[in-house]
């Protein structure tokens, strides 16, 4: 019955290929594809997560290396990557209701429980950590660029604005995942 399903899925997912192919360029079909094969056969979605961590740790690399073009398709890739893998952990979410592999058992609960407590303290004293560290390294970046700038060095002001961009993008999200985890330890 299970390969009778896949069977079929493939057929479909070849007929959407082809037809996709036809009337996209090959980096829209590529995402189609990625994304309609992740959704038929229920591929994890962290898979999908991971591209675009992947897109978006290599933005500020290529900046640094004056590729703007790349640099800037490899945000919208990361973009895609990060919308796709929202849609698919939702429909993730929604077949395991269906199937019922949500169990509310109370046990389960409790040992749930204390282990997002862990987690959740060992993310804070991550955070703050990170903030620590972090917070000197961007002044760093930000006061090296405007040094940069004012002995007309606009190339490598660029870079190490980038880099700036990016150790606020860390910052941010140490702050988003101190926020979280506190909320989380008051509930």
């Amino acid at each position: 019955m299970i390969q009778g399903k896949n069977k079929i899925r493939g057929f479909v997912l070849v007929i959407l290929a082809v037809v996709i192919f036809l009337n996209f360029n090959l980096t829209a079909s590529l995402n189609w594809l990625i994304f309609l094969a992740f959704l038929f056969y229920g591929w994890e979605s962290r898979i999908v997560a991971g591209g675009a961590l992947i897109f978006l740790i290599t933005c500020p690399i290529l900046l640094a290396f004056h590729q703007d073009a790349l640099a800037e398709t490899m945000a919208v890739q990361a973009y895609l990557f990060l919308t796709m893998t929202v849609i698919l952990q939702v429909v993730e979410l929604k077949r395991k209701k269906e199937v019922g592999e949500i169990k509310e058992t109370s046990n389960i609960k409790e040992k749930i429980l204390n282990k997002k407590n862990n987690i959740i303290l060992w993310a804070i004293s991550f955070s703050k950590k990170a903030l620590k560290i972090l917070v000197p390294i961007s002044v760093a970046f930000l006061v090296s660029s405007l040094v940069l700038l004012a002995f007309s060095q606009k190339k490598l002001a660029e870079i190490f604005y980038a880099w700036m961009l990016f150790v606020f993008g860390l910052i941010a999200l140490a702050l988003i995942v101190k926020v979280f985890a506190k909320n989380k330890i008051k509930k």
